[in-house]
């Protein structure tokens, strides 16, 4: 569970206050002055722009004091305990209290962490139903990861019963309000035809619809489906973009990819010393097949000054993640120096 802070942050506080000052606020906030109050927990959980300590137990001495039909505060109130904020134990029977209680104010975030609660059993028993009915109401209401569970429980039948149609609508919904992980999910499905027909052409926009969210397994898919030519026309120059996009993010079969394509000349200059480059990225975060590459062009000197020590080493490595040419090169090896 993610700890979200919904205070009013458009007025940060800037400056370290005075007792009078802060005495000034209060008074404004024990009139209704929203405003007021925000500034005032702004400043004693956040610590004003880092001027001034930070004093929790105060914020929650407001948190209480203000709590009464302000469902964010409710909520928040909720994750101090769930989290064991101003030295409280953690103690999650209580944040489901104020969770709940926030939920029922209508706080669509609070009825998403309700529903949490039950999927975990924290502070309850383990409740699949109990959580489904609590995502379902924060879904409707439109919070967005609300909505992607929802389309998965659909999807999977867990909490409910199995709704392919409801599972696309929710996971749709989850999509409109920018929600990666339902957009990841339909993409998938589209793209694996999990439960539905196999759709290339569905998922191509939702994997680019995340690539430029940022996100890097959508960023990695849309470089997949240029390179084959699955759910839009084949196009090297733009599936080495999205590779090489991937890549910078340290995710190794990107990685792989693009040293594959700068070796064979695909949608580029044949470059060998960009492969390496990119072979010896990818190998460094476990890939095998990238291993075996750096192993064999060290051995060559293909894009790089040959190293037979260093190349055993990465043969060595590859032929642990069981790769059968870096085996056979080290048992050859070991044949010949008996």
């Amino acid at each position: 569970m993610q700890q979200e802070h919904a205070l009013n942050l458009s007025n940060p506080v800037q400056h370290m206050m005075s007792s009078d000052s802060l005495l000034l606020l209060e008074g404004r906030a024990n009139e209704g002055d929203q405003q007021a109050l925000d500034e005032l927990l702004n400043y004693y959980q956040f610590g004003g722009n880092n001027k001034s300590p930070i004093d929790e137990e105060k914020a929650l001495e407001l948190m209480i004091k203000f709590e009464e039909n302000n469902s964010t505060i409710q909520r928040q109130i909720g994750s101090f305990h769930y989290f064991g904020k101003a030295n409280l134990p953690i103690d999650f029977e209580k944040a489901l209290f104020w969770y709940r209680k926030s939920a029922n104010n209508g706080n669509s975030i609070a009825m998403f962490n309700v529903g949490l609660l039950y999927d975990r059993g924290q502070g309850c028993n383990k409740n699949v139903k109990e959580a489904f009915n609590w995502f379902f109401r924060a879904a409707v209401a439109g919070h967005g990861v609300s909505q992607f569970y929802v389309g998965m429980m659909f999807d999977r039948g867990e909490g409910t019963e199995k709704d392919i149609q409801q599972a696309i609508y929710w996971l749709n919904q989850s999509v409109v309000n920018n929600c990666i992980e339902g957009l990841t999910y339909l993409a998938s499905m589209y793209e694996k035809g999990e439960n539905i027909e196999q759709d290339y052409s569905k998922a191509f926009p939702l994997f680019l619809q995340g690539a430029n969210m940022g996100h890097v397994e959508c960023i990695y898919h849309v470089g997949v489906m240029y390179l084959s030519g699955r759910g839009v026309e084949v196009n090297y120059p733009l599936a080495l973009k999205y590779f090489l996009m991937a890549a910078t993010r340290n995710h190794a079969e990107a990685q792989y990819n693009a040293g594959t394509m700068y070796d064979r000349g695909m949608g580029c200059l044949q470059d060998y010393t960009e492969s390496f480059k990119l072979f010896m990225s990818g190998a460094m975060n476990g890939h095998a097949i990238c291993q075996y590459y750096v192993g064999n062009m060290l051995l060559k000197g293909e894009g790089t000054l040959v190293d037979v020590k260093h190349a055993i080493f990465w043969m060595k490595k590859a032929a642990l993640q069981g790769i059968p040419n870096a085996i056979h090169y080290i048992k050859s090896m070991e044949q010949e120096s008996k």
